[in-house]
């Protein structure tokens, strides 16, 4: 597995519906998880970029994700 970081606003829309919205740790807004803040502001290169957000064949993933 390899880090994720969404390619474009489009791929990150979906991806927070997709995961974000979904978790326990996103609230109604999918904003309120800490993980998504730091995507945010941190490069994929930056040593603190969440390792939570990975990608490998089968696409995109949170390993942090819980079901609501």
């Amino acid at each position: 597995m390899k880090l994720y970081r969404p390619s474009n606003g489009s791929e990150g829309l979906w991806f927070n519906n997709e995961f974000c919205c979904a978790c326990k740790k996103g609230g109604d807004d999918g904003v309120s998880c800490e993980i998504y803040n730091r995507t945010l502001w941190l490069g994929i290169d930056n040593p603190d970029y969440p390792q939570e957000w990975q990608q490998d064949e089968n696409g995109p993933t949170c390993t942090a994700y819980e079901e609501e």
